[in-house]
C-alpha cells in the first residue's frame, strides 16, 4: 500500500496499475476510493518519490465510460473552465472500475 494521504473515512475500493494517455501521459498505481480516483507515479530506487498525476473527486466527474473493443480504456470526463476534459486511463478490467465509480458516487 502506498503512503499517500487518505482522508478520515476514505476507503480504497479498487487499486491496480494504471496508465493515463490523455490529457497527460504517465503511469503508476491507480486507486479508487469512496471519495476520489488517484493515480500515483513512483520514481527512485532507494528514496521513493510519489507524485499524484491524477486526483479527481468522485463528485467532480460529469461522466465515466469505457471506450474501445479490443483495447478498452476507462474515460472520465471532468468539467474545467466551461469545457469537459476527458481523462483516458488504461487499466485492467475497466468495466469493473466503471461499475465501482458509479456505485461509489451514490
Amino acid at each position: 500500500m502506498s503512503n499517500i494521504i487518505f482522508s478520515p473515512g476514505e476507503k480504497v475500493i479498487l487499486s491496480g496499475k494504471g496508465r493515463v494517455e490523455q490529457p497527460i501521459r504517465g503511469e503508476g498505481e491507480l486507486y479508487l476510493t469512496n471519495k476520489r480516483i488517484v493515480l500515483i507515479h513512483r520514481t527512485g530506487l532507494i528514496r521513493k518519490r510519489e507524485t499524484p498525476l491524477v486526483d479527481i473527486r468522485l463528485d467532480q466527474i460529469s461522466y465515466a465510460k469505457v471506450e474501445g473493443l479490443l483495447s478498452k480504456v476507462l474515460v472520465i470526463g471532468i468539467p474545467q473552465g466551461g469545457t469537459v476534459i476527458a481523462y483516458k486511463i488504461k487499466v485492467s478490467n475497466p468495466d469493473s472500475w466503471l461499475a465501482a465509480i458509479y456505485s461509489g458516487r451514490q
